[in-house]
């Protein structure tokens, strides 16, 4: 009787520390065992390059502007600006091609920077050097040919009337003796071929 006893404390000593043990060995597998991270959808992973590249792009532009607005030979200039991706967008008016390429520059200059789109429009206040010449000798040659017509009148060949010609316009100035001969001198000059238009501001003084 007494061995029968001793058999049963051991079985439920067995019992109890397997029934102690097997939630501990389980946490400990449970504990070991790796964590899988699901990696993000294309979806998650586009929207957060999206919002990288609008952050990116909104400092250059930021910059850009700075730059622009401290640099003495574009700050008084209305340049428009843009970025999209890296990409950066000038579009406008400069004076000079030498203002159009600084810009360009400064743009290209700032970190991140991928491109430069330059559509800038030079308007120069005075036109290229061939054009300017062309123009000179045309009102040149203007102002010859009425002063020779004048010359060739015998109502006008005898009164001092100083002719000028700017971009085909024919200015008379000077004195002369009567209104008919200040119209006569005006209709000499308009009647010109190449004359666009006539500004008569000759005086009319009686002797």
């Amino acid at each position: 009787m007494k061995r029968f006893r001793i058999k049963s404390g051991r079985a439920l000593l067995f019992v109890c520390l397997t029934a102690l043990l097997t939630p501990l060995s389980a946490y400990g597998q449970q504990a070991g065992k790796k964590v899988d991270i699901e990696p993000p959808t294309q979806e998650q992973a586009g929207q957060a390059k999206k919002a990288g590249e609008v952050t990116t792009d909104t400092r250059i532009h930021k910059m850009l502007e700075s730059r622009l607005a401290q640099n003495e030979h574009l700050r008084a200039l209305s340049i428009g600006t843009d970025v999209e991706n890296g990409e950066v967008y000038l579009r406008g008016e400069v004076r000079s091609g030498a203002q159009r390429a600084l810009a360009g520059e400064l743009a290209s200059n700032i970190d991140g920077v991928t491109g430069v789109q330059n559509d800038l429009v030079v308007k120069s206040a005075e036109p290229p050097t061939g054009e300017r010449l062309s123009r000179q000798a045309s009102d040149a040659a203007l102002t010859a040919q009425v002063r020779s017509r004048l010359m060739l009148s015998n109502n006008t060949s005898g009164l001092a009337i100083d002719v000028t010609t700017e971009n085909n316009v024919v200015t008379l100035r000077g004195a002369v003796g009567s209104d008919a001969e200040r119209e006569l001198a005006g209709l000499i000059a308009g009647n010109t071929r190449g004359v666009t238009r006539v500004r008569n501001e000759l005086q009319v003084r009686p002797e």
